[in-house]
């Protein structure tokens, strides 16, 4: 499980639509599961991006030598479950 305090600061937003009986389901959960649900959200983001072909790099897996991987820094990004009301 991810630890949500190795994470780094969320700075951005990320929205995505839902089906409205969905979006009343988590207003109603209490805090400490929406803060569970956040870090299951960003954990399987993380997933996403590191199963993604865009970022596979069989020579990572492949050989012991040091390998040049894209240099570009990745966007900070974060899911947020607050809602306008």
């Amino acid at each position: 499980m991810l630890a949500l305090e190795n994470i780094d600061k969320s700075l951005a937003t990320f929205a995505i639509r839902i089906p409205q009986i969905t979006k009343k389901g988590l207003d109603n959960l209490p805090s400490t599961e929406k803060a569970a649900l956040r870090g299951k959200i960003l954990e399987l983001m993380a997933r996403a991006i590191h199963n993604s072909p865009a970022h596979y790099d069989a020579n990572v897996y492949l050989s012991e030598k040091p390998v040049k991987t894209n240099d570009a820094q990745p966007e900070e990004t974060a899911f947020s479950l607050e809602t306008e009301e």
